[in-house]
């Protein structure tokens, strides 16, 4: 069953973040080799995580047109078509038009689940065939590779958003790869980063990314002067769900 945030507070959370046929064929040559394709492939979704960015339509003339933020850690689905070998193929475009500010930039398109809706995710955004988890304490080290010995200079705080890679652990290059669980976050300064957590530092509960995502916006909102009846609506489903998941 799925747990919805009290509707000011999912208001907020979205409002602030959130073929025609062609001309028939003279000989049935054409039309079986057609059928034969279409068989070939089948439709799939795929799970991704939204780590930055925005939804995005694509207008009559091929551009982008910006629909609504988009709140990091939200799990949406990616089109794509499976062909025979297994293989799969997403729907993407490459170098189209933002009119927002005339930049060309690489999307994906997805379904949102829960909206019911389907927009387009910049490339950079999203991490696909991957779930949403949370570090769930501070200090956390970075690994470059899914090995003890390979630390980075990154280390991440309780409550970060990260996407866990639904990958099998490489235990033929290093001994301890199940103990490692392969991400991909969004910095604001650094971009895109990937890299290995410890797979004892996450959680991919539910109200626990929700609580890390609703702690997010309420720090940006108050940044920002945002209306005080918003951020205590928010802070009270913060302290509902912070609850929740505690007494389980």
């Amino acid at each position: 069953m799925k747990k919805f945030l009290p509707l000011a507070a999912a208001c907020a959370l979205a409002c602030i973040a959130l073929a025609g046929c062609g001309k028939k064929e003279e000989t049935t040559t054409a039309t079986s080799s057609q059928q034969t394709e279409a068989v070939k492939k089948e439709t799939v979704l795929t799970n991704a995580v939204i780590l930055d960015g925005s939804y995005w339509n694509l207008n009559a003339e091929g551009k982008m047109d910006w629909a609504l933020y988009a709140v990091p850690g939200t799990t949406v689905q990616v089109y794509g078509t499976k062909a025979d070998d297994g293989s799969t193929e997403f729907e993407f475009a490459k170098d189209v038009v933002r009119t927002s500010d005339g930049g060309k930039r690489n999307f994906y398109r997805v379904f949102h689940p829960d909206a019911e809706e389907s927009w387009w995710v910049q490339e950079y955004a999203l991490a696909i065939n991957a779930s949403a988890q949370t570090v769930i304490e501070d200090d956390v080290s970075v690994y470059r590779t899914p090995d003890l010995a390979a630390t980075s200079t990154r280390h991440l705080s309780e409550g970060t958003i990260v996407a866990v890679f639904n990958e099998s652990p490489d235990t033929a290059n290093y001994e301890y790869a199940n103990l490692f669980a392969h991400i991909q976050l969004y910095d604001q300064t650094d971009g895109t980063v990937t890299g290995y957590v410890k797979a004892n530092k996450l959680s991919a509960s539910s109200n626990r990314v929700l609580c890390s995502q609703l702690k997010a916006k309420i720090i940006q909102l108050r940044e920002q002067n945002a209306d005080e009846a918003v951020i205590a609506e928010l802070e009270k489903s913060l302290e509902e769900q912070d609850s929740q998941w505690r007494d389980k």
